[in-house]
């Protein structure tokens, strides 16, 4: 992940222009899992990326073929619902905000190609980073 909004993962640069055929025709492309498909939107699972010793499970979104937005969802010390607390979940934020400061300097984290954002969405109840293209 860097200020350009790229990073690359197995054989495929992430990167604002990134186009859906050019995913799905890639390593990662063929070992993520499709999540989600309504109309002209996709998203896609990718499992166990680690970013500074810690894990994520980075979900990509597609609209209309090009890449839209990027979620990262930490998998560090994930409990379940079973063993839930926002005291965790926020974290969990804390812990990607200090990612994203290692990475970009401090905030905000706004370009001409998007934004990235360290989020903690109570009622969803979890915390995430989001790199949202335009």
């Amino acid at each position: 992940m860097n200020a350009r909004g790229e990073f690359k993962v197995l054989d495929l640069l992430i990167k604002p222009n990134l186009n859906l055929q050019d995913f799905k025709n890639s390593e990662l492309g063929k070992k993520a899992k499709k999540k989600t498909q309504f109309g002209d939107f996709e998203s896609y699972l990718i499992e166990d990326y680690t970013i500074f010793n810690r894990t994520f499970s980075p979900v990509l979104m597609f609209a209309k073929s090009c890449i839209s937005s990027i979620q990262f969802y930490s998998e560090d010390e994930s409990k379940g619902w079973g063993e839930y607390s926002s005291s965790d979940e926020k974290n969990k934020k804390k812990r990607n905000d200090e990612l994203l400061q290692k990475i970009l300097g401090d905030p905000p984290y706004n370009f001409g190609w998007g934004n990235i954002e360290s989020i903690y969405d109570q009622k969803a109840g979890y915390s995430y980073i989001i790199i949202n293209y335009v």
